[in-house]
């Protein structure tokens, strides 16, 4: 499970790194722990308008859903999702089929096994700049926005830094953007 990212880039490095315009660029701001247990905005790029970067509630509701996000969110965690997972609910099917965004992000924590304690470590680029895990979106009948990362098995590479679990969040290449 995936619940705390990082985004410590400002705009003007992730509009950048990513060659478009926030939508809303006074909502942005730089945070360096994003807690998906509270409900949290990330900025995305969706596959519906990739010419901006808007934002998402981070933890994915279905598109008819219109009560509280905590309530969902207690009843069905939807921080992150395995592509494993993916064809177990029709919702998150349908989804996942239509609804690609990319997470901008400069940063995640994840944790660490080691000598029986477990510690946090956090996982970025060697220069520290903003880059995308893959994710699916939904949007809500109120026009919010609301999103989940994917996972996936581990490379090795990655196993030894994350050595409590399976999946890791979906790290893309600028050029799969």
């Amino acid at each position: 499970m995936f619940y705390k990212l990082s985004n410590t880039a400002d705009l003007q490095s992730v509009e950048r790194v990513f060659g478009v315009k926030f939508k809303y660029p006074s909502l942005y701001k730089k945070n360096m722990v994003i807690n998906g247990l509270a409900e949290e905005s990330l900025p995305i790029i969706t596959s519906e308008e990739n010419s901006v970067i808007n934002y998402g509630i981070w933890g994915l509701m279905p598109e008819q859903y219109k009560d509280e996000w905590e309530n969902f969110q207690n009843l069905d965690n939807t921080l992150d999702i395995s592509l494993c997972d993916v064809n177990e609910s029709d919702w998150i099917k349908n989804i996942f089929l239509n609804n690609h965004c990319l997470i901008i992000i400069t940063g995640f924590f994840t944790s660490y096994l080691y000598d029986g304690e477990v510690y946090p470590y956090y996982v970025h680029l060697k220069d520290s700049k903003p880059f995308a895990v893959a994710g699916i979106f939904s949007k809500l009948k109120d026009g919010f926005i609301s999103v989940s990362l994917l996972t996936s098995a581990i490379s090795s590479k990655l196993a030894t830094v994350h050595n409590l679990g399976k999946e890791f969040p979906i790290i893309l290449e600028s050029k799969d953007y």
